[in-house]
């Protein structure tokens, strides 16, 4: 039971530390202007 207790936290904090790396690259991209702002204009990559 503790295996499977410390497996499922090692799979959560996985998931969590992946959508955190993710927002952190999503508001570094918004940053640099490489995502379109929700202001209907799209922002041309070059």
């Amino acid at each position: 039971m503790i295996a499977s207790l410390l497996a499922a936290a090692v799979g959560l904090g996985v998931v969590v530390v992946a959508e955190f790396n993710w927002q952190r690259a999503l508001t570094a991209a918004t940053a640099a202007g490489l995502v379109a702002q929700p202001t209907g204009e799209v922002t041309p990559v070059p």
